[in-house]
């Protein structure tokens, strides 16, 4: 059973079984928004330059790394990673960047470094960050 929020947005699960809970691995899953006023910052190679950055203050490790270049001007780029998986995508024409991080780790990144980090490489303070933990087990 699940109910959604007032947005209808977010599916919340409840009374779920207790041995899916013990058998749930720990997942963290950061969804991120951000707009900038370079939207230079955002397109193609840049975009990937940025982001292995990114990975690499975060002390994230990069295995693999793929990319999806849109006409004219969109791309979409995934990061595997040891921990688990980094998807970005970005629309230019708005500005607009979208990133999904997800890691399988006992420590989360925490959400308030990506920010930063991403304030920093982004010139932009319009960033929007969203945690879910699937399973806080320590």
């Amino acid at each position: 059973m699940y109910h959604t929020s007032q947005a209808d947005k977010v599916k919340i699960f409840e009374n779920v079984p207790i041995l899916h809970l013990i058998n749930t691995p720990i997942i963290h899953h950061s969804v991120i928004e951000l707009v900038t006023s370079d939207s230079t910052l955002i397109d193609g190679a840049v975009l990937i330059d940025k982001m292995n950055d990114f990975c690499s203050l975060l002390q994230l490790n990069v295995v693999e790394t793929t990319h999806f270049q849109f006409s004219p001007q969109d791309i979409s780029v995934v990061f595997v990673l040891e921990e688990s998986h980094l998807a970005i995508h970005s629309w230019p024409e708005k500005s607009f960047l979208h990133i999904d991080l997800v890691t399988c780790t006992k420590y989360p990144t925490c959400l308030d470094t990506c920010h930063k980090v991403l304030s920093k490489l982004f010139k932009t303070n319009d960033i929007r960050v969203l945690g879910l933990d699937y399973n806080s087990r320590n």
